[in-house]
């Protein structure tokens, strides 16, 4: 019992230093031993090492509705550098953790954040976990050392998958979809059929289409996050 839980510690300590030197997510540092590069579909967790490591003068923060912000095109037209951290369907609270990461740094000093309607319709301090369950750990504060990441079985997926050569490396394509669409005019018509019928209701003042309570939400959301 005593050689096989030795030999169980041990094989969980070289699992923690494999991932602490690989840091797929570039959680603790920006790669040096590869080319740094991002992961597809996990956001969530990526986002949390970009916010640490990566961001700098300008900071994207919101929903997919911002993945097209480029930093490139930020750092054109603003000078400076910038780092997206946009989290597809993410709510409210979540952009706020990752803001707040990127903000201990001292680093940002400009934000552009998406105020996506639809992130504030969440509670207040509501995360996604229909996709996956929501990384905590990833954007914990104080001195509690972030173990989960280090002994995660996906973590070493990850770090295998660096050996092989797999990853993003374009920055500024990473869940940019821009590209994938057709925009304009032209194609707008053409999906309303050539009418207007999607603003025909109008808005009156004082008759929201909202309940009470999904507006409560809303405003407890806005104002905690």
């Amino acid at each position: 019992l005593v050689s096989f839980l030795a030999s169980l510690a041990l094989s969980k300590a070289g699992m923690a230093v494999f991932n602490f030197v690989m840091d797929p997510f570039q959680y603790y540092r920006v790669a040096k031993l590869y080319r740094p590069i991002l992961w597809g579909g996990m956001q969530r967790y990526q986002n949390a090492g970009l916010a640490r490591n990566f961001a700098e003068d300008t900071v994207v923060v919101g929903s997919s509705v911002t993945e097209n912000f480029l930093p490139r095109d930020i750092r054109a037209v603003w000078g400076k550098p910038a780092t997206k951290l946009s989290i597809s369907g993410s709510t409210a609270h979540e952009q706020f953790l990752v803001l707040r990461a990127a903000l201990q740094t001292g680093r940002v000093k400009n934000v552009f954040w998406g105020l996506d309607t639809g992130a504030f319709y969440f509670a207040p301090a509501a995360v996604r976990d229909d996709q996956a369950p929501f990384p905590w750990h990833m954007y914990r504060t104080g001195s509690v050392p972030n173990i989960e990441y280090l002994l995660a079985l996906g973590t070493s997926r990850l770090s295998i998958a660096i050996l092989r050569g797999y990853g993003e490396t374009d920055f500024d394509a990473y869940h940019a979809w821009y590209d994938k669409f057709e925009f304009g005019p032209v194609v707008t018509a053409k999906a309303w059929g050539g009418t207007c019928d999607s603003f025909k209701n109008k808005y009156t003042d004082g008759q929201s289409p909202l309940t009470a309570v999904l507006i409560e939400k809303r405003e407890q959301s806005m104002r905690q996050n």
